[in-house]
């Protein structure tokens, strides 16, 4: 637990350092006004359960977790799960399923009482029969998200880039997680790119994400996407403007690691900051910030 200086963003005290027996993999904030997160854990184990969701809550400087509410979310192994929150009460998640071998996703509640977790079946969006699809997720609503997703299918002794997929995650009975359906939508796909490596996604409002991916058609160069929900009735999505965040080098010298990219969005404004790995700069992680804004009736970057 971090408390950052009002007045200079370089000061930071460390309140609270917890040590846990779980694999927490990501953390994202429930509900502000009562102070809960969310922590979503990896499994590499092949005998032990290790997937769990938890909630935790933050009060008079201290983190606690809620270990006898943590929900499992999947059997067998799961690496690099996605979480977002759709409201302070709701959430939803990605993974990869096992057995069959696809991308999934859950749609889950927590009682602000008890804290107990409830979700929904698996519903699958994407094919990871290969094991080399990417994923990753950002909310629209309290009752709707997208997924986005691309196949890096192997070949000649290396992972290979692939188009950008997105579709949008309906939740049709929102107030009963245990029974509810998730309706997908048609994909559309983003052809004037090709995805290399890892992505990420960020919520600009609740119709526009903005999507960071590397370029393997621009010399691996890192790009922003805006991808906009048009009509969440219809599930429509148009990919809109675009723009260089950073020219790129050769992956090709770079004999082990991934490229490291990150969105979030830092104001109200639809304004976002891209962090990143420069490997033409010797490795040192970057920072530019974005904003999206209206041009005629087109967005822009």
């Amino acid at each position: 637990l971090v408390q950052v200086s009002s007045t200079d963003v370089s000061e930071a005290t460390v309140l609270q350092v917890l040590s846990v027996g779980y694999y927490i993999y990501e953390v994202v904030t429930l509900s502000e006004s009562s102070s809960t997160f969310l922590a979503i854990c990896q499994d590499f184990s092949a005998d032990k359960v290790q997937a769990y969701i938890l909630v935790g809550k933050v009060s008079n400087n201290k983190i606690s977790l809620s270990t006898s509410t943590a929900a499992l979310y999947t059997g067998g192994y799961s690496v690099v799960p996605q979480i977002v929150t759709l409201s302070d009460s709701s959430f939803s998640i990605a993974y990869y399923n096992t057995n069959p071998s696809l991308a999934a996703t859950r749609y889950g509640t927590v009682d602000a009482t008890s804290l107990a977790i409830t979700l929904s079946e698996p519903f699958f969006f994407a094919n990871d029969s290969t094991n080399s699809t990417f994923f990753n997720m950002a909310p629209l609503t309290e009752d709707s998200y997208m997924l986005f997703y691309y196949d890096s299918v192997y070949s000649d002794g290396k992972d290979q880039p692939g188009y950008l997929h997105t579709l949008i995650a309906t939740v049709n009975t929102p107030d009963s997680a245990a029974t509810t359906k998730i309706s997908l939508s048609n994909t559309s796909v983003l052809s004037t790119a090709f995805l290399s490596y890892y992505f990420a996604a960020a919520t600009l409002d609740n119709s526009t994400v903005v999507v960071t991916y590397i370029d393997a058609l621009q010399n691996n160069a890192v790009m922003a996407q805006i991808v906009r929900a048009m009509d969440l009735d219809v599930s429509e999505i148009v990919f809109g403007a675009s723009w260089l965040v950073n020219g790129g080098a050769s992956y090709e010298v770079l004999q082990t690691g991934l490229m490291d990219i990150d969105v979030q969005t830092i104001s109200s404004n639809r304004e976002f900051a891209v962090l990143y790995t420069d490997i033409s700069n010797n490795g040192a992680v970057m920072v530019t910030t974005g904003q999206v804004r209206p041009r005629h009736r087109h967005a822009s970057i």
